[in-house]
């Protein structure tokens, strides 16, 4: 059958080209009127433009490209199928609803909201899309070279492959099945919730605590950047490369990463041994270092001073612990000892090889050896410290509660303790920062005393908690 050519045309009016078939339409413009081509099939566009709504309803079969979707244009195509899109900007919101056997490519949905709702059979290459409710409800879609700006997207997907992407989303992968992601970037808080079977391989994530509830949850050589409070009451397998911030009460799985931050498991609400934790670096350090914490070392009656209790106490007042120390120590002191001589010594180039070793290993950082000062312990250092950085009668901050000594070491050297009082809520402890910003700011205050990871509350700080600490030190010459 021939087709209906319109060339440089412009149409009016609701329902243009109602019911038409086998249209072939070139540099058209629809200017107003609901539903132009509503009910038609077999339709060729070729840089046509749509300026008003529901330009194709229950349609099948549209070839479309370079294209352009006006903002009014919402609600575009719905319950339609085998639509192929190409070089279109979609500027309207709604675009797609109902919908299946769509092909899109090079498309910019300038307003992405509530866009493929309840789709089917989807494929899609280098799309820019920019609204919330992005793809929710659909099946069956597969996505290359996806950039996403908006929050709830892929919610309650089915069947969903993604390669090569850049999502910004705020609660992505929500109530979804069978969702496998590939070298792609996401970021936002409360990922893949309340979802299952879902895979991510050689991804960046950033998320605030996100994967939580997720069944047959699996991460493949993915970095976790900024992401804490993790993989809670989930079923988990994950492989990261470096550090996670922090995870908090996986229900079962692996977890294998460089190091974890802080690491919160509660007996009362999981079961503790069906998940396995391994870390990387610990790893490394020990692997050929057999070691026994079964073990039951009896320290009563050897004039050990956290072991001087009476028979039936247990002292958990001092940080001392009973496992033996590592092979290496007690052979490196036995070595040492068998010089038979105890005199002077000096401080060996080892030791400082040690330290610059350690911080470049675990940090990345280069140190110089004329950095580095012997001392014989952390208390002699911060009384020496604060001789020399303050005054008598100055002030020192502390976040309490902390480490009693301290204390000591600002009073017996004739300064002041000021108090920033750690908060106390939901089982952790968090900085109150109006007051530490309005006790940094006194012209008496000096110095801070920094603990971390924080005795005795066993807190490791997050890094954006110590970017904070330390921009606030720095406003106010503390």
């Amino acid at each position: 059958m021939d087709k209906k050519v319109f060339c440089a045309k412009k149409f009016v009016g609701e329902r243009a080209l109602f019911m038409s078939h086998d249209l072939d339409l070139k540099n058209c413009i629809f200017v107003d009127g609901e539903s132009p081509i509503k009910e038609s099939k077999n339709v060729l566009l070729d840089k046509v433009c749509f300026q008003w709504k529901y330009p194709l309803w229950y349609c099948d079969n549209i070839d479309g490209k370079d294209c352009i979707f006006f903002e009014m244009a919402r609600a575009g195509i719905w319950y339609s199928k085998n639509i192929f899109l190409k070089n279109c900007l979609y500027e309207a919101p709604k675009g797609f609803r109902k919908s299946m056997e769509i092909k899109l490519e090079n498309i910019d949905f300038k307003n992405a909201l509530e866009t493929l709702w309840n789709c089917k059979n989807i494929v899609m290459k280098n799309i820019f899309a920019c609204g919330d409710y992005f793809c929710m409800n659909s099946q069956n879609i597969k996505i290359k070279n996806l950039n996403l700006a908006g929050n709830y997207g892929f919610d309650g997907c089915d069947d969903l492959e993604i390669y090569d992407s850049k999502i910004l989303s705020k609660d992505v992968f929500w109530n979804c099945k069978n969702i496998k992601v590939f070298d792609s970037y996401i970021s936002g808080e409360y990922l893949a919730w309340n979802s299952e079977n879902v895979y991510f391989e050689n991804c960046i994530i950033e998320s605030h605590q996100g994967f939580c509830y997720a069944k047959n949850l699996v991460l493949k050589n993915c970095r976790l950047l900024n992401t804490d409070l993790a993989f809670e009451y989930s079923d988990v397998n994950a492989e990261i490369i470096g550090e996670i911030e922090s995870v908090k009460n996986p229900a079962s799985g692996i977890i294998k990463a460089d190091f974890i931050n802080n690491l919160i498991l509660e007996k009362d609400k999981v079961d503790l041994s069906k998940t396995k934790i391994i870390l990387g670096i610990i790893k490394k350090m020990f692997e050929n270092i057999k070691f026994d914490f079964d073990e039951i070392i009896d320290r009563r009656d050897k004039n050990f001073l956290k072991w001087n209790v009476k028979k039936n106490e247990l002292p958990m007042w001092v940080a001392d612990m009973d496992f033996k120390s590592s092979p290496s120590i007690i052979e490196g002191i036995k070595k040492k000892a068998e010089d038979g001589i105890f005199g002077y010594g000096d401080i060996c180039d080892e030791w400082y090889d040690a330290y610059i070793k350690w911080w470049a290993r675990r940090h990345d950082v280069n140190i110089k050896k004329e950095w580095l000062i012997f001392s014989n312990g952390v208390i002699p250092s911060i009384s020496s410290i604060i001789r020399k950085l303050s005054s008598p009668g100055e002030n020192i901050l502390l976040q309490t509660p902390v480490y009693n000594i301290f204390f000591n070491c600002i009073l017996n050297n004739g300064r002041n303790v000021i108090e920033n009082k750690l908060i106390y809520k939901e089982n952790n402890y968090f900085i109150d920062w109006d007051d530490l910003e309005k006790k940094l700011k006194d012209k008496q205050t000096v110095m801070m005393i920094l603990c971390n990871p924080h005795n005795p509350i066993g807190k490791i700080w997050a890094e954006k908690d110590l970017i904070k600490i330390g921009e606030l030190c720095d406003k106010y010459d503390v």
